[in-house]
């Protein structure tokens, strides 16, 4: 019924599905009134995450790279705001078939990087970028999450091993 509410809103720029193995088929976003939903088809049905990420008039989204891995769904998305200094985060989401439903954990965000503009719109130029932090993630059997340092956070450092639990 979720989906039925979403899709007849109606769906703008529903990204091109990607091929995936079973139980997964496909995954793409929809932009609804106010989210960009990610909608997964799979074996038992469609699913559907209505608010994967807020609709903002500045920001660009996009999933960057779907698979499957130890029976597990991997997104990760990217997100870039702004036009001129801009604010870009890759995130991770992870899914498990349950049963009939779908379970899933994210989007948990794994890089973010600043790159700041400096002078007049016109006469400007775009400063270096700042890596404000980065991880490397792997998926480990038993659904553990390493989370390795690439650039720690100044705050709230993810880093380590973390067990997932699929409700």
């Amino acid at each position: 019924q979720e989906a039925s509410v979403v899709f007849s809103r109606g769906c703008e720029s529903p990204t091109v599905p990607a091929q995936l193995k079973p139980p997964f088929l496909s995954v793409s976003t929809c932009a609804n009134e106010t989210n960009n939903a990610l909608v997964v088809r799979s074996a038992s049905g469609v699913f559907l995450l209505p608010a994967f990420s807020a609709r903002e008039h500045s920001a660009v989204d996009r999933l960057e790279s779907v698979r499957v891995e130890r029976g597990r769904l991997l997104i990760e998305s990217v997100r870039t705001e702004g036009r001129i200094a801009t604010l870009t985060s890759s995130s991770l989401t992870l899914c498990a078939a349950q049963g009939t439903g779908l379970s899933c954990i994210g989007p948990i965000e794994t890089k973010r990087v600043f790159v700041g503009y400096e002078g007049g719109k016109e006469d400007g130029h775009p400063l270096p970028a700042q890596t404000r932090f980065a991880y490397r993630w792997r998926l480990l059997s038993d659904d553990v999450l390493s989370l390795d340092p690439v650039v720690k956070p100044a705050a709230a450092d993810l880093s380590g091993l973390h067990k997932l639990r699929f409700p």
